[in-house]
């Protein structure tokens, strides 16, 4: 014997068999879930079981992975992992290795990261012209402004062409915390929450 938890009214149904309530299921849209699971040490434990959709089940786990992979990006932020720094050489190739520094600093705003960005002339290297400083800080804060949410958290310090930073802040953290509703979660009648079990066809 199982009980049905009322779709409408969230209620216990009286008692019924399990063969019965698998004969009217339609299986190929619907599922029969039991929220708690069995007592093996109570003779008169009677299992509480819901018919959900499957397409809402689906529905709903998606959106639980979705939940926790923020949560895992939130994490990820406020802990030490946070915040990153970025080099970049004013005299970088503009058309390939500067793109590819770029992608990581888009990367890491759209986690929501804090990102430092240093810009500076290699000792030994070629000297960047001004036009070309120009054309790096131009290059990156069209990146920065590319990612949703992302903000310059600091105006630029040191020189144009020597050594100088910024600080990006990146896309605003969400509530990740917070848990899907859905399958499981309530059932009627004062039962409380549990694990959920598929209920295998008993035809016997």
């Amino acid at each position: 014997m199982i009980q049905l938890i009322d779709p409408e009214t969230n209620k216990l149904l009286e008692p019924m068999t399990r063969f019965d309530v698998l004969n009217t299921l339609d299986t190929k849209t619907h599922r029969l879930v039991q929220l708690v699971p069995d007592e093996p040490r109570n003779p008169d434990f009677i299992p509480k079981c819901k018919i959900l959709n499957k397409k809402d089940m689906y529905e709903s786990e998606k959106k639980a992975k979705e939940l926790a992979k923020e949560k895992k990006r939130v994490q990820k932020v406020v802990s030490g992992e946070g915040l990153k720094t970025l080099e970049i050489n004013w005299a970088i190739d503009q058309k390939n290795d500067l793109m590819h520094r770029l992608e990581k600093l888009k990367g890491f705003l759209a986690e929501g990261r804090r990102v430092e960005v240093v810009c500076a002339a290699k000792k030994r290297g070629r000297k960047a012209s001004r036009e070309e400083c120009e054309g790096v800080v131009e290059k990156i804060l069209a990146a920065v402004e590319s990612v949703e949410g992302a903000r310059q958290r600091e105006e630029m310090k040191g020189k144009l062409g020597g050594f100088c930073q910024w600080t990006f802040q990146g896309r605003p953290l969400t509530n990740a915390a917070a848990t899907a509703t859905g399958v499981g979660k309530e059932v009627g009648g004062g039962d409380g929450k549990g694990e959920q079990v598929e209920v295998e066809v008993e035809k016997t």
